[in-house]
């Protein structure tokens, strides 16, 4: 079942303030905070933000990982999806675009214009996870023009899967092993592993 939340600061295993002081290189937080980015490599990436040729090839090398990361938290957990910085408008106009996202807020008789949270299970955030990686870049249907990066909480532990507009996915989390052990982790295709000091 996916939920639409209004109040997303409630909903986090985390302290939002503090984490985003954390990611803008701010000192004084609660918890000391570890990030490490997987980004295509440069060729790729350059070429990737072709809206409509070679976006294919940036979800063929992200979405098996993707789904590895989300599924070794297990099956019942529940993610929290909303953008970074601040709430916006999740479909700020009424592109043909993003079909299972804007079909979701359709049935559910919720307006383009919603600020808020999505929260998914498992199952359903698989569903949906080509268009929240392809997000940051598609909202606006146009090469180029970017919208907020999405980051996805797990419910129960401090652990952000953010996707961006740069085409790259950061994981994210207070447990330096745990994120360790993802970097670890093999994709196919051609990146590199970045860590990230916050």
């Amino acid at each position: 079942m996916i939920k639409f939340r209004k109040t997303v600061a409630r909903l986090l295993p985390y302290n939002r303030t503090h984490y985003m002081r954390a990611w803008h290189g701010r000192k004084e937080t609660d918890a000391k905070w570890y990030a490490y980015s997987f980004q295509l490599d440069e060729d790729e990436r350059t070429v990737s933000y072709a809206l409509n040729t070679y976006k294919p090839m940036f979800i063929d090398i992200y979405q098996p990982f993707f789904e590895e990361v989300v599924l070794s938290f297990g099956s019942t957990s529940r993610w929290i999806v909303n953008h970074d910085y601040k709430n916006r408008k999740w479909l700020p106009n009424n592109q043909n675009n993003l079909p299972r996202l804007r079909s979701l807020f359709k049935t559910n008789n919720i307006p383009f214009s919603f600020k808020g949270a999505l929260e998914f299970d498992t199952e359903d955030l698989l569903l949906f996870s080509k268009e929240l990686m392809l997000y940051p870049t598609s909202v606006f249907n146009r090469e180029r023009s970017l919208y907020n990066d999405l980051e996805i909480s797990n419910k129960e532990i401090p652990f952000i899967i953010k996707t961006t507009a740069h085409l790259d996915i950061d994981l994210l989390s207070t447990d330096k092993e745990l994120l360790e052990k993802f970097a670890g982790k093999k994709m196919k295709g051609s990146y590199v592993v970045q860590y990230l000091a916050l």
